[in-house]
């Protein structure tokens, strides 16, 4: 519980820097891209998204990218777990989605969630391979 409660507390700290960096035009990053002073880190998944969105790859954003990659490989997700402060704003976010919705709306929304899900294809083994290349 402790651990839960000190990864949380950095990704806060890192939502904080994001926060003020944004509001004292630092430019000290977005969720995906991180700069302070010359230590620049860029999300592996970030990076792929920007990459196909864009068409290109920006070679500003290898080196950060490799850096986290490497980070990635010799320590696990330690950047996803502790810095990257994405899942936490998600997680709020559909806390207080929850929250703040009314039964009638919860009652509409998962039969049609039911719906797309059987519409959908359903993903074995090797789309997450492909994912992963």
């Amino acid at each position: 519980m402790m651990l839960r409660s000190a990864r949380t507390l950095s990704r806060f700290s890192g939502l904080a820097l994001i926060a003020a960096g944004t509001m004292a035009a630092l430019s000290t990053g977005t969720f995906c891209y991180w700069r302070f002073g010359w230590i620049r880190l860029m999300c592996p998944i970030g990076f792929v998204e920007a990459s196909l969105s864009s068409g290109t790859i920006y070679r500003s954003l290898i080196g950060p990218f490799l850096v986290v990659l490497g980070l990635v490989v010799l320590l696990g997700r330690v950047f996803c777990s502790w810095l990257c402060p994405s899942h936490l704003v998600v997680t709020h976010i559909a806390r207080l989605v929850k929250r703040g919705s009314s039964i009638g709306i919860m009652k509409r929304t998962v039969p049609f969630q039911a719906r797309l899900a059987s519409k959908l294809p359903v993903l074995d083994y090797r789309d997450g391979l492909a994912l992963l290349v």
